[in-house]
């Protein structure tokens, strides 16, 4: 698999290069990094040549990434490549990975607090918008020399999206000790909360015949989804195979959210649907929730986009 991996010098981009190096292969994959060197400018007064300005920015170029070589197990820096891009990262990324054919994109999400997470970076939702292949922006620093074990959760929705997600963990060399979760979120018996007092008031045997059978088709429903994370299970890596599917009722979003917090999640798999770009870009989605608020990596997986 082709990886292109967007740095930009911060802690941030790093831990990006750092997570990407523990679910690839030296050996099968190939990594690229890229960097768009800063728009230096010094004060007309400081009297800077071009000249100067420019050994400046290619001193600055070369620093990052050999910052970024160094996060790289030393197998996989044989085959590296960099690349140093000419535009705006938003669109240098986008083009690069197109150059280069890439399979997988990883950037760094901007920082880890509450704050940080309404407000994903530019750069990681510019990308995430708009590319054609799957995304992994990367939001946990992990700064222990001898990080632990991965915890990673595939949210299952039965869409296209969903399930082209699941063959696309197939393509990653995971880490051993790492631990799978697949869930599932089931739609409520009720869209809205009924009334406590209206729950005690004996109701009319139609309406009651109405409830039961609501009722029936909630557990059926509940069966089904057990069953299909079940058969979901049996294809996916070995670390997904160890545990029970996972199945909530609720709002999705708010479920994936929850579950990342109580398991302890690293890395959350998510299928996203295909849109038009200006779909994308204007409408919300479970996704975009995820992207914003969740407090762990995240990798989106589109079906066949749309121009």
């Amino acid at each position: 698999m082709k990886v292109l991996i967007g740095i930009d010098g911060s802690r941030g981009s790093f831990a990006a290069v750092r997570l990407a190096s523990r679910l690839l292969s030296p050996m099968e994959d190939r990594v690229a990094l890229y960097y768009s060197p800063l728009d230096i400018r010094l004060s007309a007064r400081g009297g800077a040549s071009p000249e100067i300005v420019e050994r400046a920015r290619a001193a600055l170029t070369e620093s990052v990434l050999q910052e970024g070589r160094d996060q790289l197990p030393e197998a996989m820096r044989a085959r590296l490549e960099t690349i140093v891009g000419t535009k705006n990262p938003r669109q240098g990324i986008i083009l690069a990975a197109d150059a280069l054919r890439a399979e997988l994109i990883v950037v760094g999400a901007t920082g880890k607090g509450k704050a940080a997470r309404l407000f994903l970076g530019g750069v990681a939702k510019s990308v995430v918008h708009t590319a054609t292949v799957p995304v992994l922006v990367v939001r946990a620093i992990d700064d222990a020399p001898s990080p632990r074990p991965l915890r990673v959760l595939l949210a299952f929705d039965g869409s296209a999206a969903s399930r082209r997600a699941a063959p696309f963990l197939e393509r990653f060399t995971w880490p051993e000790g790492t631990e799978g979760r697949v869930m599932t979120v089931v739609t409520p018996f009720l869209a809205g909360e009924v009334p406590e007092w209206l729950e005690h008031r004996t109701r009319a045997p139609d309406v009651e015949v109405m409830a039961q059978a609501w009722v029936r088709e909630h557990e059926d429903e509940t069966r089904r989804k057990h069953d299909e994370l079940a058969e979901l299970r049996r294809l996916l890596p070995q670390p997904f195979q160890a545990s029970d599917g996972i199945v909530t009722e609720g709002h999705a979003a708010e479920q994936i959210l929850d579950s990342i917090d109580r398991e302890k999640i690293d890395l959350v798999v998510l299928g996203a649907n295909s849109k038009s770009v200006i779909d994308r870009l204007l409408i919300g989605s479970t996704s975009d929730t995820i992207l914003s608020h969740a407090n762990c990596s995240v990798l989106i997986v589109r079906e066949q986009l749309q121009p």
